[in-house]
């Protein structure tokens, strides 16, 4: 009997062992109505390109779930279909989460369950497509017309809307400072320049603005968060900083390669990355 017991007790631990095993893996449940595809590739940016990570089959209803005991590295993953189309998500500490989308409109018609970071990328995501819609119509009434005052009054529009969208990311930014959206939409901002100190002459210093900008490049972009390695921002950043901040001379171009490289060590992928980029 005492030996059952012990045999008993260690089953259940292991029992124990196998379902934190479970817990601190990945589970994504995800409904795609209007879908004739049988399949569903899960898959994560590294620069601009996608590798898969998980295939899900998917029912006649378009249930199916993408599922492992190891978790997913954080970054920007895309949930893609044998048709072509996709759509992106984010993933971070929430892995256990579900989505229901429709192939017809998935940013409209996206809903999820256990996943702020993607409840909120997606409220942005819904809040640019409108936001742009403005945008193209106003480029479209500044080509057309040929009233001066008309033209700047349109173009004032035009960055009013650039400028709500900064605040829009800045107010995310507050509210949900320690998620990733938040890392991710704070990365698609430039920095702002302050306006130049005046000389003694009485002009305005003429290179102080691009001095500040190329020091607080990356004021926004932290790129030794490995996160934003799985994104397709990080090469366009790194490679501007590179080929059109810098000025194209060795003496200018050595110390700040020097200087991302020393910084990007914080992480042996990021490290790895950026050694091979630049």
């Amino acid at each position: 009997m005492r030996k059952l017991f012990i045999v008993v007790i260690i089953l259940f631990f292991a029992f124990l062992c196998n379902l934190a095993s479970y817990t601190q893996g990945y589970e994504i449940k995800i409904r795609i109505n209007s879908l004739s595809d049988p399949i569903a590739i899960l898959g994560h940016y590294i620069s601009n390109s996608m590798y898969p990570d998980d295939t899900a089959w998917l029912d006649h209803n378009g249930n199916g779930v993408f599922k492992n005991n190891k978790k997913l590295p954080g970054g920007m993953y895309v949930i893609y279909l044998p048709s072509t189309k996709f759509f992106q998500i984010l993933i971070d500490e929430d892995q256990q989460f579900s989505l229901e989308s429709d192939t017809v409109d998935f940013i409209n018609s996206l809903h999820t369950r256990g996943t702020v970071n993607n409840e909120v990328f997606y409220d942005f995501q819904r809040y640019m497509k409108n936001l742009s819609e403005k945008a193209t119509v106003l480029q479209e009434n500044i080509k057309t017309s040929e009233n001066e005052q008309e033209r700047e009054e349109l173009k004032n529009k035009l960055k009013k809307l650039g400028d709500e969208r900064i605040s829009y990311i800045n107010k995310t930014i507050q509210e949900y400072p320690e998620l990733f959206v938040s890392t991710f939409l704070k990365a698609t901002l430039d920095v702002q320049v302050p306006d130049p100190p005046i000389l003694s002459d009485g002009k305005k210093d003429s290179v102080w603005q691009y001095y500040y900008f190329r020091n607080h490049y990356f004021d926004n972009f932290d790129y030794t968060d490995a996160r934003l390695l799985r994104t397709p921002l990080i090469e366009g950043k790194i490679m501007d900083f590179v080929t059109r901040i810098i000025p194209q001379i060795p003496d200018s171009i050595i110390p700040y390669l020097d200087i991302l490289l020393d910084k990007s060590k914080a992480d042996s992928n990021v490290f790895r990355y950026m050694l091979i980029t630049i």
